[in-house]
C-alpha cells in the first residue's frame, strides 16, 4: 500500500484521555509494566477498525456497558480514535456516537481502508494464540474461515444447503398433499399411489357391471349411465351422504404441531441472540440499505439522515456489507423461522379449508357436530391470522397449535365412518355394488384436479430437490477442494515457520514436530478444521496438545496466524501483535525477532510487550541489520488518570534519563541505563585499546569489559592525567562499577528492583555523567562522528 501510518492519536478512549503515537510510518514496539495503557492503544485501533471492542460483547459480557467501557473514566469529551497517515498527512477517524468511519476524500486512503484485513485477521492477542490450537474442529474452522476473510464462501456454501433444505422440505410437503389426496382411494388391503391407480380403481369397477371406461374423458358418459339404473327414491339421500363421507375422509394436514414446536424453538434462539447483539435492532435497516444503494448507485446522501455520503458508494456499500455478515447468524435463523412459518401458514390455509368443506354437509350433520365445526372454522381462520401477523410484522409471539385440532381430527374420522355405515343401510342389497361404483366414480371426479396438480407438484418439487442437491454438492465439492488448498499451503508456511522457532544450527534443538496437516471435514452448511501433527517421526498425524508443552503449543498457534498474515493480508496493512510471548523463552524469542524481520518487513507493525528484554532483543537486532530507521521504539513509563500514559521515544538520551529520575519512574530505567552504560564502555574501549575477549555473535555487555579491566584502566589513565582529582575519580569511579547489580536489577521486571533506591540510581547516573566528561576532556573516549 502507498499509505502508511503516521501516527494514532486517542482522545477520552479508555485509559488515553489525551495520547498520541507517533509511528512516521514505520513500525513500533511499545514497553510497559501492565495497567499502564499499551493494550489501550490496541483495543484502540480495533475500535477504529470495527467500531467496537470485541472482549466487550458476547457470552458472559452481559454486565458490560460497552459505551462505558470505551469512554475514558472521567467522562470530559467523546471518545475519539485518529491514524494519521504519510505521506497525505490525511485521516481517519472513528468517535463513540459516530455510526461509521470518518474518511476524507481522497483513493488513496479509501483503497487502503478497503484493503484492508478485519481486526480478527491483523490484531492478535495472546488470549487467541491457543484457540487455534485447543478449540473444537467446528469452531476453529470458523475462527479460520473469519481470518482468512472467506466468510462470503461460506456465506455462499450456507446458501446453497439452505436452498437443498427448503428444496427437500418442498418435495416431502407436496408427496404428503399427493397422499391425502390419493387417502380416500386406499382401503385396507390396498394402496392408492397416483392417478393411474385411481384410473385402474375405477374402470375394474365399471367393468364388473358390464360398461368400460376407456379414457377419463368417458367417465361422463359412463357416470351417466349407472345413474340410470338407480332407485330414484333414495337417490338424492344416498349422494348427500357420499358427499359427506368423501369430505370427512380427506386428511386434516399433519406436521402442524411439530412446525409450531420447531417455530418456538427458533423465536427462543432470536430472542436470545438479539439480547446479545447491539446490531440486531438495525438489521432490518441495514439490509434496507444495501438494497437502497444497489439500486440507487449515483446516490450522494444518506436517505435517512440526509448527510452527505462523503466516503462515497462504493465504501457505504462494503461498510453496510460487513455489518450485515456480522449478522449471519441471526439472519440464519431469521430465514428458518420465515421458512417454517410460511409451511405452518399453508398447513393452516388447508385446515381452514377442510373444516370449511365439511360445514358444506350440515344437512346431514346434528345440531352439535354443526357447532363444533364452525368453532373449529373460526379458531383455525383466527390461527391463520395471527401466523400472517407474525409473518408480517416479525413479532415474537408463542405459537401452539389450536386447541380444537385433535377434537376435530377424531370427530372427522367418527363422521365418517358413521355417515358411510348410514349410507350403507340405506341401500339395498341388490343396489350395494351399482352405488358404490356411482360413489367410486364421483369421487374420482372430483379428486381429479386435485390429484392432478399434487403429481405436477411432486414432480416439480422433485426436479427441484435434485437440481438442489447437485448444486449444493458441487459446490460443496468445490469449496472443500479450494479450502483444502488454502490449509495444505498455511500448513506447509506453519511448519517452515515453527521449524525457524525450533531447529537451532549444530542440533542444540530439533523441532519435534516433523509434519502439520490441516483438513477441512464437510459439515454441511457448517464445516471443521482438524489439526494434526507428526511427533519426532514416530507418532503421525495426532491432536498437537497430546506432545506439545504450552510454551510450543503457544509457538504453534502463533505460527499458524501469522502464515495467514503472510499469505493473505496485503503487504503495507498493520500486524498488531498484543503481549503475545508470555510463555515462550528466551532463546525462542530471539528467533522469533528473526521471524519478524526477514517474514514481515513489508508489514507496518504495533508490537507491545512488558518484558524488557523482549524488547532490548528487537532494539538490537533493528541496529545489528541496519534496520533502526525502520521502527520506532517507545517505553510508557508510568500512567495517570488525568494525563495517562507518560511516554517518549526510546532513545540513548541524558535527557530521557534526568526526565524519568523520580520516584514514580526510576525503576523504569534499566534499559536506558544499560544501553547508556554499555555505549560508554564501548566508546572508552575503542578509544584505549582495550582488549576484550572475543564474542562470536558480536555482542559484548558490561560485564565482558568488566572482566576485561575497564575499571581499573580508566581509573589510572585519569589519574595519571589529573592527579589532583584522585579522590573524586575513585568515588565516580566506585559509584560506576561498584554498585553490583543495579542495572540488572532495574530489568526484566526483577524482584530486586525493589531494593534499589532513587537516591543509589541518581548517584550511577550523576557519576556516569561525570566519568564522561572527564574521559571528554582527557581524549579517553570515541567521539560518534570518529
Amino acid at each position: 500500500m502507498a499509505e502508511r501510518v503516521r501516527d494514532i492519536k486517542f482522545a477520552h478512549f479508555r485509559g488515553l484521555p489525551d495520547y498520541s503515537c507517533e509511528l512516521k510510518g514505520k513500525s513500533l514496539v511499545v514497553l510497559s509494566g501492565n495497567g499502564k495503557g499499551k493494550s489501550c492503544i490496541v483495543d484502540g485501533l480495533e475500535f477504529l477498525f470495527s467500531g467496537r471492542i470485541g472482549r466487550f460483547h458476547g457470552e458472559g459480557t452481559g454486565a458490560i456497558d460497552p459505551a462505558e467501557a470505551i469512554q475514558h473514566v472521567l467522562k470530559k469529551g467523546e471518545a475519539t480514535v485518529q491514524l494519521g497517515f504519510t505521506p497525505t498527512n490525511d485521516k481517519i477517524r472513528r468517535a463513540l456516537t459516530s455510526t461509521a468511519l470518518e474518511l476524507p476524500a481522497r483513493p488513496t486512503i479509501a483503497a487502503y481502508v478497503a484493503n484492508h484485513p478485519p481486526v480478527e485477521s491483523f490484531i492478535l492477542r495472546r488470549a487467541q494464540i491457543l484457540s487455534f490450537i485447543s478449540d473444537q474442529d467446528a469452531n476453529r474452522y470458523k475462527k479460520f474461515i473469519q481470518l482468512l476473510g472467506l466468510t462470503n464462501v461460506d456465506t455462499t456454501q450456507r446458501a446453497f444447503v439452505e436452498a437443498s433444505q427448503q428444496a427437500s422440505a418442498q418435495w416431502l410437503s407436496s408427496r404428503q398433499t399427493l397422499n391425502n389426496e390419493l387417502g380416500i382411494f386406499t382401503k385396507p388391503g390396498r394402496t392408492a399411489t397416483s392417478l393411474d391407480f385411481v384410473y385402474t380403481l375405477c374402470s375394474a369397477a365399471v367393468g364388473e357391471l358390464g360398461l368400460s371406461l376407456d379414457s377419463w374423458d368417458e367417465m361422463d358418459l359412463v357416470v351417466s349411465t349407472l345413474e340410470s339404473r338407480r332407485l330414484p327414491e333414495l337417490k338424492a339421500e344416498i349422494d348427500a351422504l357420499n358427499r359427506a363421507v368423501l369430505s370427512f375422509e380427506r386428511q386434516m394436514p399433519s406436521g402442524i404441531a411439530e412446525l409450531a414446536t420447531n417455530i418456538g424453538n427458533i423465536q427462543h434462539t432470536l430472542t436470545a441472540l438479539k439480547a446479545t447483539s447491539e446490531e440486531a435492532a438495525a438489521s432490518g435497516v441495514i439490509r434496507e440499505g444495501i438494497s437502497f444503494f444497489h439500486e440507487h448507485q449515483e446516490a450522494t446522501a444518506c436517505p435517512l439522515c440526509e448527510k452527505a455520503l462523503d466516503e462515497g458508494h462504493a465504501e457505504v456499500m462494503e461498510r453496510l456489507i460487513k455489518r450485515d455478515h456480522a449478522l449471519i447468524q441471526l439472519r440464519e435463523s431469521e430465514q428458518r423461522l420465515s421458512t417454517q412459518l410460511d409451511q405452518l401458514l399453508t398447513k393452516a390455509l388447508q385446515a381452514a379449508d377442510r373444516v370449511s368443506s365439511d360445514l358444506e354437509n350440515r344437512g346431514v350433520l346434528n345440531s352439535e357436530e354443526v357447532k363444533l365445526l364452525e368453532d373449529a372454522s373460526a379458531s383455525f381462520l383466527a390461527y391463520v391470522e395471527l401466523l400472517k401477523e407474525v409473518r408480517r410484522n416479525s413479532t415474537i409471539i408463542e405459537i401452539q397449535i389450536p386447541r380444537v385440532m385433535e377434537t376435530v381430527i377424531e370427530v372427522r374420522a367418527r363422521l365418517a365412518i358413521d355417515l358411510a355405515a348410514k349410507r350403507r343401510s340405506l341401500i339395498p342389497t341388490d343396489g350395494l355394488q351399482l352405488e358404490n361404483t356411482i360413489a367410486l366414480l364421483k369421487s374420482a371426479q372430483i379428486a381429479l384436479p386435485r390429484i392432478r396438480a399434487a403429481e405436477i407438484a411432486v414432480q416439480k418439487a422433485e426436479q427441484m430437490n435434485v437440481a438442489a442437491t447437485g448444486a449444493r454438492e458441487a459446490f460443496s465439492i468445490a469449496r472443500e477442494k479450494a479450502i483444502q488448498r488454502v490449509f495444505d499451503s498455511i500448513a506447509d508456511k506453519v511448519l517452515q515457520y515453527y521449524k525457524k522457532l525450533h531447529d537451532a544450527e549444530g542440533g542444540s534443538e530439533t523441532s519435534e514436530c516433523t509434519a502439520l496437516s490441516m483438513t477441512a471435514t464437510p459439515r454441511a452448511a457448517a464445516g471443521g478444521l482438524r489439526l494434526a501433527i507428526a511427533f519426532l517421526g514416530s507418532v503421525a498425524s495426532s491432536d498437537a496438545r497430546a506432545f506439545l508443552s504450552e510454551g510450543h503449543l503457544d509457538s504453534l498457534g502463533l505460527c499458524i496466524y501469522l502464515a495467514t498474515v503472510q499469505m493473505f493480508n496485503p503487504p503495507g496493512t498493520l500486524l498488531v501483535l498484543d503481549d503475545i510471548l508470555t510463555s515462550i523463552d528466551s532463546d525462542h524469542r530471539q528467533r522469533f525477532a528473526e521471524l519478524l524481520f526477514e517474514e514481515f518487513s513489508l508489514y507496518q507493525i504495533v508490537l507491545t510487550t512488558h518484558d524488557e528484554y523482549w524488547f532490548e532483543i528487537l532494539q538490537a537486532m533493528a541496529t545489528a541489520r541496519g534496520e533502526q530507521n525502520r521502527w520506532v521504539f517507545k517505553r510508557i513509563s508510568r500512567w495517570t488518570l488525568d494525563m495517562g500514559p507518560e511516554t517518549a521515544t526510546f532513545e540513548n538520551t541524558w535527557a530521557y534519563l534526568d526526565t524519568n529520575l523520580n520516584e514514580d519512574a526510576y525503576r523504569e530505567l534499566g534499559g536506558p541505563l544499560r544501553l547508556v552504560f554499555e555505549d560508554f564502555l564501548k566508546r572508552v574501549a575503542a578509544k584505549i585499546g582495550l582488549r576484550v575477549r572475543y564474542n562470536f555473535d558480536g555482542r559484548y555487555t558490561a560485564g565482558d569489559f568488566g572482566v576485561a579491566g575497564i575499571q581499573n584502566q580508566i581509573r589510572e589513565m585519569l589519574i595519571a592525567k589529573s592527579p589532583t582529582e584522585e579522590a573524586s575519580i575513585k568515588q565516580d569511579i566506585a559509584r560506576v562499577f561498584g554498585t553490583g547489580d543495579l542495572i540488572n536489577f532495574l530489568s526484566h521486571d526483577n524482584p530486586k528492583r525493589l531494593e534499589v533506591t532513587l537516591g543509589q540510581t541518581a548517584d550511577f547516573i550523576s557519576a556516569l555523567k561525570s566519568l564522561t566528561k572527564r574521559c571528554q576532556e582527557n581524549q579517553l573516549i570515541r567521539r560518534v562522528v570518529e
